[in-house]
């Protein structure tokens, strides 16, 4: 059976049967898709003021940073100036890094480290432990580590251990 016949079936049930057959104006998919899109209609009628509001609100917004973004002695933004205001916001993004690097920034967040003072936990509180944890001479044994010396020698003789013993031993 198509939809289109079981709408029409479903149509006729409700105006047979004696207890639907007052209110089967009312009764079947025709109907509920009748109420559904008035309560959608509805709904976006009352939304719509409020995302043209937002969506105003959002375009100042990016229209106030696109003209700090701008110098005051370059002007609008076109293909003329377009190099000097990316050279001018790659300029200004890489002062704000270097802030918060150095701890030159606001401090609006007390709660957690940021930028530079982060990366200096990390380095000497977290990798420190990791590193200390490793035995740097788990994968390697006694006869490695003559083998690399003997072999970065080669013929010659050193006083030192060469550096090319290092670096083999390193990668293994």
């Amino acid at each position: 059976m198509t939809i289109a016949d079981a709408i029409k079936e479903e149509g006729k049930y409700f105006s047979r049967h004696p207890a639907y057959a007052t209110m089967s104006n009312q009764m079947g998919i025709p109907f509920l898709c009748k109420s559904l899109n008035k309560i959608l209609i509805a709904h976006i009628q009352r939304c719509i003021p409020n995302l043209t509001k937002q969506i105003n609100l959002t375009i100042q917004q990016k229209e106030k940073e696109l003209r700090n973004y701008q110098q005051s002695d370059m002007g609008d933004i076109d293909e003329k100036n377009c190099g000097p205001i990316i050279l001018s916001l790659i300029t200004r993004f890489c002062s704000e890094y270097s802030n918060l690097l150095e701890g030159n920034f606001v401090r609006d967040i007390a709660t957690e480290t940021q930028g530079g003072a982060r990366i200096n936990y990390i380095f000497h509180k977290m990798f420190f432990n990791i590193i200390g944890s490793i035995d740097p001479f788990d994968n390697l044994t006694e006869q490695d580590i003559q083998t690399a010396i003997k072999n970065s020698q080669a013929m010659g003789v050193s006083l030192f251990v060469p550096e090319g013993a290092f670096e083999v031993l390193i990668k293994q």
